[in-house]
């Protein structure tokens, strides 16, 4: 069974890769309607090449390579400060589109929002194997990873918030959503250091079990 410790964290991971991957793939729904208020690329004056970059290249290259410094970066800070402040920062980031005039300044926002969500997956999955063991990780892992789909497939709904609200006042709602679900990691316990705790390494069969001494980030599970 999970404490409620478990369950929310689990919750509050879900939902963050869900907002994530929810962000990155409404861009493909918000340019469906043939005025400028329902469709940003007529709105911006976008030619195809330049919603090309914008909806894959601008944000595949930067957030791979970003997502390699996050990963350095979580396993030396506060993963649960690493994400209140990432989390909020690239929900405004997609929040600033609705003041955009030019594709520049959108492309712009773009980069930056890639950069920031590619915290996600470092910072999550290495919470998420210093709370569970070994008996739970992988379940745990799976619920982190079913936002992304969930995520996608509500996005395919904005074009019905599009069609009703337009694409800037989409972007702004979905955006303060995403807000509200960062500050969700304000309840999470980032797991303390604590020096000397022993690890069974994995030997080979018919060989001695060999230990070590390594310094771990735990979660007292005892409260």
């Amino acid at each position: 069974s999970y404490s409620s410790r478990e369950l929310r964290l689990l919750a509050v991971l879900f939902l963050i890769n869900l907002n994530v991957q929810y962000l990155e793939y409404i861009w493909v729904y918000l340019r469906d309607g043939s005025d400028p208020e329902h469709n940003y690329q007529i709105d911006l004056g976008m030619t195809d090449t330049q919603y090309a970059i914008l909806s894959g290249t601008a944000f595949t290259v930067t957030a791979h390579l970003s997502m390699i410094v996050f990963g350095l970066i979580a396993d030396r800070v506060n993963r649960k400060q690493l994400l209140i402040f990432c989390g909020i920062a690239w929900n405004l980031a997609c929040l600033l589109n609705y003041f955009v005039t030019a594709f520049w300044q959108m492309l712009t926002l773009r980069i930056l929002f890639s950069v920031l969500c590619s915290v996600n997956t470092p910072a999550c999955i290495s919470l998420i194997n210093d709370y569970y063991s070994n008996e739970k990780r992988a379940k745990a892992s799976s619920v982190y990873v079913m936002g992304t789909s969930i995520g996608i497939c509500l996005a395919n709904l904005t074009s019905l918030l599009n069609n009703a609200l337009g694409w800037r006042t989409s972007i702004l709602l979905s955006s303060l959503a995403g807000v509200a679900i960062s500050m969700l990691c304000f309840s999470l316990e980032e797991p303390r250091l604590k020096e000397g705790v022993t690890y069974s390494k994995m030997v080979n069969p018919g060989e001695e079990e060999e230990r070590e001494q390594v310094p771990t980030r735990w979660v007292d599970k005892s409260k």
